[in-house]
């Protein structure tokens, strides 16, 4: 991958600007790549920006920099001046979240600073867990979300399954209103998502399945793993795309199992 260097030689200020065909999915690497500068960068005893803003490409890396404590002052300074969070939403300081889900949680004494957190990496501790015993035993697993077994598995459902139950990954880890990007775990209710769009005003682009949930009193199930698994969608497909026309990215467990 080819990289330029634009630079101030006076106050060590890099630009560097990575080349790289949007249309070649090889080429696709750029924002690792770009993050692995910034990486290196902090490693070194440098700053993630040194003039320009963090916005939305270097949130991550901010994680990188700094730690729970000081993140945390960031943002109550911000809401000294920024109550209702209408200044730039979403972008600059990363949340415990964010940065759990990018690999640099400050752990301490064996314990995550959230408890939102640890109960997240306990349940998918446990997911693997029985993952791997699936597979080491060749027991076939019945994924099960809102519905629990409203969707058979297709191949041989006469075959005993053990039940894998998803619904504790569930949670938004991030939304950017402004940039219309939120990233979702796959056992959040599909109504949890669409309640939070509501409040600023918007709704997902296309028209997802929304059956009744009888553990839920017959109101709206369904969850956003569902939802992408299934790819179903309304009328409104010919005009406006499906699901997975709008999925930009996800990371998923496999029977390894590994992300």
């Amino acid at each position: 991958m080819k990289c330029c260097n634009v630079f101030h030689a006076g106050d060590g200020n890099l630009h560097p600007l990575i080349l790289f065909d949007a249309n070649d999915a090889t080429s696709c690497t750029a924002a690792s790549c770009s993050r692995r500068h910034l990486e290196t960068s902090v490693a070194l005893g440098g700053t993630v920006t040194g003039e320009h803003g963090v916005g939305v490409e270097k949130l991550s890396s901010m994680c990188v920099q700094f730690s729970t404590e000081e993140r945390e002052q960031m943002l109550a300074v911000k809401r000294a001046f920024d109550a209702g969070g209408g200044l730039n939403p979403g972008k600059v300081i990363p949340t415990l979240q964010r940065c759990a889900e990018y690999g640099r949680m400050h752990v301490k004494k064996g314990l995550l600073p959230s408890r939102t957190g640890a109960l997240l990496m306990d349940a998918l501790a446990g997911i693997v867990e029985q993952v791997q015993a699936a597979r080491a035993t060749k027991t076939a697993l019945d994924i099960r979300g809102a519905h629990q077994g409203l969707l058979r598995r297709a191949a041989d459902p006469q075959k005993p399954a053990a039940a894998l139950d998803v619904t504790p990954l569930a949670g938004i880890s991030s939304y950017e209103p402004s940039e219309l990007v939120v990233t979702v775990r796959g056992g959040t209710r599909l109504a949890e998502l669409e309640a939070a769009l509501a409040e600023k005003g918007q709704c997902l682009p296309f028209e997802p399945p929304r059956f009744d949930d009888p553990a839920n009193s017959g109101g709206p199930g369904g969850t956003v793993g569902g939802m992408v698994a299934a790819g179903l969608a309304g009328p409104a497909r010919a005009a406006l795309g499906g699901v997975r026309d709008y999925v930009l990215g996800a990371t998923m467990l496999n029977g390894a199992p590994s992300c």
